[in-house]
């Protein structure tokens, strides 16, 4: 049945299960179909289109529209002058098409909306790629669209092409997966992390910080990315460009960086990991003994993520427990500890910065000009040897707004016989051993 609506504001609904045609018009139209294939179009003007039970196919046409397809497989519609349209129900099945000239190069995916739950695809403008995304006006929301519900096959492109399987999360990076057959992935301006498979990939990750996951390997892999030396495992044949992360399997890897900022992650196994140039983050958590160099530039032994607390000692690794047990350390200047336990960390003679993280954490930064850094949630700490006063060695860098100033450091610190305790609140403090308040200098600290 074909209903064809004026140039005002109308309402059709229908409870048949007959299989409708509909046809906007101009106006702000609300259309509701009920069972059967409808094919529902906006038009002209912000509309409203539901298309209850059956397989229906929904174009809002231009205008800032609201989409529903209900249950069943349903095909959304979107093209360039669409303005803003929003798609209600989480794909499920359903497919998006997009009109002629769109490719993947066309567009940029996101989360956003409350609490980051909302997926959002972008028409760029391809004559002004670097355009800011609050001023495209071409923009499809899916509600509650981020997280695993997304599919390989729900975004089609005119050319025939589909988006490979792929999922947004609230931090707004994508995810990608390869499949057993030899992919190709070229990657956007923003932050992606692709999962490898199985077969001879070429993978590149554009702009933004991309990273190539191996962790389903079923052997160790070797990556290098300043040679372009891949091998083992689901890296095998592999071409790499634009990735400045790579996690390795549960076996043996090796991973070697390249002259920008590298993060390397060994997971378990007895990897090999060298950072190259650049300031480079190392992550050795997991089972196993790792070899860590860091390189040139300023390099962080990771551990943040460790099921246990870590003892990392710079001076004397013969003294390392937890997941960091047994790893070597050559050029490595800072540490960061686990995210949840209690860990006890010693920098060596030169300039260290000293994550805790959460846990109550012993910290001991040796000789040098130490920094000790706390975020959020760090819960009870110590640091052995802070050197207080202006013009000292030591800094503790406050990074999530807990002090903001050297006046709110001083207003919750107090003394406790020949250390001073720095009270955020019941659950996060610092001790500083033998140190007085009256030796505190506003040079002690930064507030980011």
């Amino acid at each position: 049945m074909k209903i064809q609506l004026g140039s005002g504001n109308e309402n059709y609904s229908t409870s048949s299960s007959e299989d409708h045609l509909v046809l906007a018009g101009a106006g702000n139209d609300t259309i509701r179909t009920a069972a059967g294939d409808d094919r529902l179009y906006g038009e002209v003007g912000n509309d409203s289109l539901s298309g209850g039970e059956g397989d229906d196919y929904l174009d809002g046409g231009t205008g800032n529209d609201i989409l529903s397809g209900g249950a069943g497989h349903n095909t959304y519609f979107f093209d360039r002058g669409y303005d803003k349209d929003v798609i209600k129900d989480a794909l499920g099945s359903d497919v998006v098409k997009f009109g002629a000239g769109i490719t993947m190069d066309s567009i940029r995916i996101t989360a956003g909306g409350p609490d980051n739950k909302d997926l959002k695809i972008y028409l760029i403008d391809q004559a002004n790629p670097e355009q800011p995304l609050d001023e495209i006006t071409d923009v499809l929301t899916i509600e509650n669209g981020v997280g695993d519900q997304i599919l390989a096959d729900q975004f089609v492109f005119a050319d025939g092409s589909t988006l490979p399987k792929f999922e947004v999360h609230e931090d707004g990076s994508l995810r990608y997966f390869g499949t057993d057959e030899d992919d190709t992935f070229v990657g956007s301006d923003a932050d992606e992390e692709i999962y490898g498979s199985a077969g001879i990939d070429i993978i590149d990750g554009g702009g933004g910080r991309n990273a190539i996951r191996y962790n389903n390997s079923a052997e160790a892999v070797s990556v290098n990315l300043a040679t372009g030396e891949i091998s083992g495992g689901d890296a095998e044949g592999d071409q790499l460009t634009n990735i400045s992360q790579v996690f390795g399997s549960s076996y043996d890897d090796v991973i070697i960086g390249d002259d920008n900022n590298n993060g390397l992650f060994g997971l378990d196994g007895d990897d090999h990991l060298e950072g190259g140039g650049g300031d480079d983050w190392l992550n050795a958590y997991g089972s196993g003994s790792d070899y860590l160099d860091g390189g040139t530039g300023n390099d962080t032994v990771r551990y943040r993520w460790s099921e246990s607390a870590v003892t990392v000692d710079l001076t004397d690794q013969a003294n390392n427990a937890g997941d960091a047990a047994g790893d070597t350390y050559v050029s490595i200047e800072n540490v960061m500890g686990s995210d949840e336990f209690g860990d006890i960390i010693v920098g060596d003679a030169g300039n260290n910065n000293l994550w805790g993280y959460g846990g109550d954490d012993t910290l001991t930064g040796g000789d040098g000009d130490d920094t000790f850094l706390f975020e959020k949630n760090f819960e009870h700490d110590t640091i052995i040897d802070f050197t207080a006063g202006a013009n000292s060695e030591d800094t503790i860098r406050f990074t999530d707004g807990s002090f903001e100033s050297f006046e709110d450091v001083i207003a919750a610190a107090t003394a406790a016989g020949a250390d001073t305790i720095i009270q955020f609140d019941d659950d996060t403090s610092i001790t500083l051993q033998n140190v007085s308040v009256a030796d505190l200098h506003a040079d002690d600290f930064a507030f980011v």
